[in-house]
């Protein structure tokens, strides 16, 4: 809903490159920071990115049907 709003205050969509420049150059303004834990901040793509957590393995097996 917001995104539409700033669009229209840009006069363009959500779908058109200057909406997402826009956004671009906010965020590199605005010098959006995450914690590490979350990832980090793409300021060109206006996204997060997933952090690396070599440490951590996925331990739940997958579930294995089981006779009676």
């Amino acid at each position: 809903m917001e995104g539409r709003k700033l669009a229209a205050k840009l006069g363009t969509d959500t779908t058109q490159p200057a909406f997402w420049k826009a956004l671009s150059t906010a965020s590199k303004e605005l010098h959006v920071d995450l914690n590490p834990r979350y990832g980090t901040w793409d300021v060109e793509k206006s996204s997060r990115v997933d952090a690396k957590t070599p440490w951590v393995r996925e331990v739940t097996a997958k579930q294995t049907q089981q006779s009676a």
